[in-house]
């Protein structure tokens, strides 16, 4: 990418930013902001990870979760916790944000759920 292009697209971001942001403190903006960059972060992560994990049992995440073999759920979530040092049931994970605002859910107080799940 040139260095003209890179400018323009940092340009663009940085007004984008700052319309996003409206009267909210730049400072408080950053924070609200890589809060949820670490939360999709931490989602993706546990989310490609429990998948892989799963590949041989030819299950998601989402289906070992849903389903009724218990000792599959304590061993993935041990698994989980030992190897990226965290859980999150997938019902808390960004991508399941994302799909009730794709079905036009209102995403509040799965948000605060969520972000509360990751604090804890």
């Amino acid at each position: 990418m040139s260095e003209e292009l890179q400018q323009k697209l940092r340009s663009q971001l940085w007004t984008v930013a700052n319309t996003l942001r409206g009267n909210m403190s730049a400072s408080d903006f950053m924070y609200f902001t890589l809060g949820f960059i670490f939360y999709k972060y931490l989602s993706e992560k546990i989310e490609l990870y429990a998948n892989e994990e799963l590949k041989e049992d030819d299950l998601t995440f989402r289906e070992a979760w849903a389903g009724t073999d218990e000792d599959l759920k304590a061993d993935l979530k041990e698994a989980c916790v030992q190897d990226l040092g965290y859980f999150v049931e997938p019902e808390y994970l960004y991508s399941t944000i994302i799909a009730m605002i794709d079905h036009k859910e209102n995403i509040l107080p799965s948000l605060e759920r969520s972000l509360k799940k990751i604090e804890d």
